[in-house]
């Protein structure tokens, strides 16, 4: 721990708890190290201390007299001139709800009692290091900085219409491992909106504790100042639509096998009650080992939760997306993902789009007044029993589409016969 001494000690912190293990904890800890340390046990006194004598930064205790942690975060990220003071959250409080509250709130970090030194120093050093970066340019994200004190930003990968994509190296937990790190800018309505933003913390918390073969991992998600971001594992391979572009079509055997594995990942998120909202060639990928991975889950969300439709389909893709979602029903499930996915293996099997239209508006409405053509008519190759659950698959009326197990079952029939 001496090794971080030299790095924190031009930095004052200000901590608050009244908690007085913990104030012994903290200037045992911190009073040789920091510039200056000062300790309140009442949230009051902590953000009055604070405006009289600003601090670099502030670990605040959730429960305590006066103002609470959560209050003096909200008031710090409310005020222009401190909105960018970093803030660490303890609370002997660990669930969901309380830490995702937390980080609503504007902390760069939670930590739950009981207090481990070496990670409270570790984490105190990175937030300090990201507040010097930010204060050197804080709208700036280029190639070789550290963003949020967490990654070096090595290069590019891609770009969406609300993000960017870079290739990593993680500074904490795992020094040198790579990550894929997605990066939000939120417009300036949406950061105002406290609901908006909890929800996507709250859906990043939950995607964070998935652990299946053919999901991409979620190893971080947070905010740093105007930015929101998600640090996936990095995959090395090719998504389904670039190997169209590639190749052409699949083959039928190969079609079916990825298919199935992305019906498995599915599955297992309907025991999550998840869905991924956005299932489409570009996010399922097939990597180097051969493993397909179900990637991109920046808009899915709880089956129960109807607070995040009315507007997701918006940054949804026309040709993918369910009928349910275009029309903001709130009655979404796993069929929407059903929908998708039969879609997706149309286009995977015939390198053809079924749905016509030179703009976003022309090919939603050509699901409603057309009928695409059955598989078997483009490719007499594909089974009649395939082609049938494809249609099936794509049904506009989302009570005449199959669910998850029959279509599950239906896969695991047509694969026997072709093996």
């Amino acid at each position: 721990m001496s090794g971080l001494t030299d790095k924190i000690n031009k930095f004052s912190i200000i901590c608050a708890d009244d908690d007085e293990l913990i104030q012994t904890l903290y200037r045992r800890l911190l009073n040789d190290r920091v510039r200056k340390l000062r300790i309140f046990t009442n949230g009051d006194d902590a953000i009055d201390g604070f405006r009289l004598e600003p601090a670099d930064l502030l670990i605040l205790d959730v429960s305590m007299p006066g103002k609470t942690g959560l209050e003096i975060c909200r008031e710090i990220r409310s005020d222009e001139h401190t909105v960018y003071v970093p803030v660490i959250i303890v609370s002997s409080m660990d669930t969901e709800s309380a830490i995702v509250d937390g980080l609503t709130a504007g902390a760069d970090d939670y930590i739950v009692k009981p207090l481990h030194a070496p990670e409270l120093l570790a984490k105190i050093y990175a937030i300090l290091k990201k507040r010097e970066v930010t204060l050197n340019d804080h709208n700036s994200i280029t190639i070789g900085c550290h963003f949020s004190g967490k990654y070096e930003i090595l290069r590019k990968l891609g770009k969406g219409g609300v993000s960017e994509v870079f290739y990593a190296r993680q500074l904490y937990k795992e020094p040198g491992a790579f990550v894929a790190l997605k990066i939000f800018e939120p417009s300036l309505e949406k950061r105002n909106d406290k609901e908006s933003m909890s929800l996507f913390l709250r859906e990043a918390y939950s995607l964070s504790k998935l652990d299946h073969p053919n999901i991409m991992k979620l190893y971080d998600f947070g905010k740093s100042h105007n930015y929101y971001f998600l640090a996936t594992e990095f995959l090395d391979g090719q998504t389904l639509e670039d190997i169209i572009k590639n190749t052409g079509p699949f083959p039928i055997n190969e079609a079916m096998v990825i298919g199935y594995e992305v019906l498995k990942a599915l599955h297992y998120l309907t025991k999550h009650n998840l869905i991924h909202y956005d299932i489409k060639p570009l996010n399922i990928m097939v990597v180097a080992s051969g493993d397909v991975k179900l990637i991109d889950f920046s808009l899915a969300r709880h089956i129960k939760d109807e607070s995040s439709s009315s507007d997701n389909f918006l940054w949804c893709s026309p040709q993918y997306t369910a009928p349910e979602i275009i029309e903001n029903n709130q009655n979404i499930d796993i069929k929407a993902d059903i929908f998708s996915l039969g879609v997706t293996m149309y286009y995977i099997l015939t390198d053809i789009e079924p749905y016509k239209g030179t703009n976003p508006y022309q090919i939603i409405s050509d699901r409603f007044i057309s009928t695409p053509k059955l598989l078997h008519e483009i490719n007499p190759n594909i089974s009649l029993n395939l082609s049938q659950l494809i249609h099936e698959m794509m049904t506009i009326a989302k009570v005449s589409r199959p669910g998850i197990n029959e279509v599950m079952q239906k896969f695991e029939e047509i694969l026997a016969r072709l093996n």
